[in-house]
């Protein structure tokens, strides 16, 4: 039997893709495919996380995730080091250039979602978020 939560939830997720998907990105000064920007995005909302953290949390295999890491490092955005903590994890760090250069994305995507999602009446828009936050508080609650 299909878990309709589960699918609903992959909806959300795909709506959210998609919409970020539509933001232009043309003045970014680097080439960079979605992947790597969603990669930056991660690392600068959770810096010293783990590859295989990162890997798991945006659904990306973990040999093409290490080539799309070499390819951010290269380009001098990520940095890696051992965990301190356990030396077998490698963690990810932005760089000071890809602190800046997560911070230009993050302003055009969030200009991007507030210029989209505006287009709602205020009433729907204020009960999408109260839905929403209602949503992230029950799935909180799980872990």
């Amino acid at each position: 039997m299909e878990n309709v939560i589960l699918g609903k939830m992959f909806d959300v997720g795909n709506f959210a893709k998609s919409v970020i998907r539509k933001a232009d990105f043309s003045d970014i000064g680097e080439e960079l495919n979605k992947t790597m920007m969603r990669v930056i995005i991660y690392i600068k909302n959770h810096p010293g996380c783990s590859m295989s953290e990162t890997s798991g949390k945006i659904g990306i295999e973990k040999s093409s995730f290490t080539r799309v890491i070499d390819k951010l490092k290269l380009k001098g955005i990520v940095a890696t080091d051992l965990s301190r903590s356990d030396r077998r994890k490698t963690v990810l760090w932005l760089t000071e250039y890809g602190l800046g250069l997560a911070e230009e994305l993050s302003g055009i995507i969030h200009k991007f979602a507030d210029d989209y999602f505006n287009r709602l009446p205020k009433a729907q828009l204020k009960k999408l978020e109260e839905h929403l936050a209602s949503v992230l508080s029950i799935l909180s609650s799980l872990d």
